[in-house]
């Protein structure tokens, strides 16, 4: 289409040609109108009302606005039928012909508790199906419920609908904070913060002072609660250690606040203290974490050695948002562990294949699996299988499977990456799956007036997080570890 390209035409700005107004008095001549300029116009016109599958009605004044109408993405109608599985909407602009591809959003007034109809602006029912074109069920879609549609040419399929938003699980947050309190005794402030203490909740607590007793305690917002293992007993005097960060759930039937796994700082503390250069037969003489692959050499004086493989993790999914609400995805799980006795051979070396954890993705992406993690000694091989990578917010959100184990005395596969929330605000992707020798990475939280964030990583073989929100990157998965205690 082009502009009035007929005689005595003006310039309107620009160079832009435009009309000019006839003055007889004046002797000034109005501008030629054209054929060639009134067909273009008719016919970009009715391009539009054709494309939008109208017929031309010289009666009807409408048909533009209808055509630009259907040619959105989609229209709003809220649904006044005024029972379960028969539903009536009126969309503005009322649709004159379903055409295959009309897109409709619609608010349910009614659940839907089997197959169902629509009717739209007064036209015949047609039937409401599922995405693969199967009849509507008990459960699809509950009352209040969003469900956006689309004209297969001779139903309304459902492609997406959005739930109400439901909150995460006390167990689904983890409570960050800083200690500020003395030796044995813990105080700290968590974000988010708490006033009363929920079975589950997860605190990763940054320490103070090391503690130089067993009885330790906890105010963490919700009253002074006593420390213990998840067996019950004390923590070691210098389990927890100043500086480092510290990892508790709530136990609701205990009432207490339950240490998770045995931090690497302790793990270093003992050796510092000087079990490595114990000599009595069949003492511990060194514990040894050991994060590279490589070749494993016992310690002079070794006659047999007790080895834990924990395989890598896999990384979390990433999540979606947009202005309706988040779309979280699942964390990654945690890698096998595979744990032997060794008897030490003179002169016989091991060989050490430890993995990297799945690599953190951007939103919208399957997370990674993490690699295969292997030890081979004298003629047995240890194998630690990765973790599964968490699934997107567009795959279902579902947390990845822990990796399995073989060859060792005991083989236990790892823990599974946490699931997505419902979408919807308050959104929280999944924790990933926890690991003994490592920390999991948390899942991000976003909720209305919250930036999204992305996951945190996991660490020693914990399964990192998916990533929440709108273009967040999970947390990676940890790394394969491999533990080794010593014995003369």
């Amino acid at each position: 289409m082009d502009r009035i390209n007929g005689a005595n035409t003006i310039d309107i700005g620009g160079g832009k040609r435009g009309w000019r107004q006839q003055n007889k008095a004046a002797g000034i001549a109005g501008t030629e109108m054209t054929s060639a300029w009134f067909n273009a116009v008719q016919e970009e016109l009715m391009k539009v009302i054709e494309a939008a599958g109208i017929a031309g009605s010289a009666g009807d004044w409408t048909q533009l606005y209808q055509a630009l109408g259907k040619m959105r993405r989609g229209r709003y109608a809220v649904d006044t039928g005024g029972a379960s599985n028969t539903i009536v909407i009126t969309p503005d602009p009322a649709t004159i012909t379903l055409t295959a591809g009309d897109h409709f959003f619609i608010r349910l007034a009614n659940p839907i508790t089997g197959a169902s109809t629509v009717v739209v602006s007064s036209l015949a029912a047609v039937a409401l199906r599922r995405a693969d074109g199967t009849a509507t069920q008990a459960g699809d879609a509950a009352a209040n419920q969003l469900i956006e549609t689309v004209f297969d040419g001779a139903a309304l399929r459902i492609v997406s609908s959005q739930a109400a938003p439901v909150a995460p699980a006390a167990s689904d947050i983890v409570h960050f904070g800083v200690d500020t309190g003395a030796a044995n005794t813990l105080v700290a402030t968590v974000a988010p913060g708490i006033t009363a203490y929920a079975d589950g909740q997860i605190f990763e607590i940054t320490v103070a002072v090391t503690n130089t007793g067993t009885a330790v305690t906890g105010n963490f917002g919700g009253g002074v609660k006593s420390i213990v293992h998840a067996d019950g007993s004390n923590p070691l005097v210098g389990e927890l250690v100043g500086g480092t960060k510290a990892l508790f759930a709530y136990d609701g039937g205990l009432g207490k606040l339950v240490l998770l796994g045995v931090p690497k700082a302790y793990v270093d503390a003992v050796n510092a203290a000087g079990l490595a250069t114990r000599a009595a037969t069949g003492v511990l003489i060194a514990i040894r974490r050991i994060t590279t692959s490589g070749t494993y050499t016992p310690t002079p004086g070794t006659t047999s050695f007790y080895v834990t493989l924990e395989g890598a993790a896999g990384s979390g999914g990433g999540g979606e948002s947009n202005t309706s609400g988040s779309a979280p995805a699942g964390g990654g799980g945690a890698g096998g562990r595979s744990e032997k006795l060794f008897q030490a051979a003179a002169g016989v070396t091991g060989t050490l294949t430890l993995a990297s954890g799945g690599p953190s993705v951007p939103h919208a992406t399957n997370g990674n699996d993490g690699g295969t993690s292997t030890f081979a000694y004298n003629g047995v091989t240890l194998t630690a299988y990765g973790g599964k990578g968490g699934l997107s917010a567009v795959s279902g959100g579902t947390g990845g499977l822990g990796g399995d184990a073989t060859g060792g005395d005991i083989n236990t596969r790892g823990d599974p990456g946490g699931g997505g929330s419902q979408p919807g605000f308050p959104g929280q992707s999944g924790n990933g799956g926890q690991s003994r020798y490592g920390t999991a990475g948390r899942g991000a939280y976003l909720n209305a007036g919250i930036l999204p964030s992305d996951g945190t990583d996991g660490s020693g073989g914990g399964g990192g997080n998916g990533g929440n929100g709108s273009y967040d990157t999970s947390g990676r998965g940890g790394n394969a570890v491999f533990i080794v205690m010593e014995y003369r």
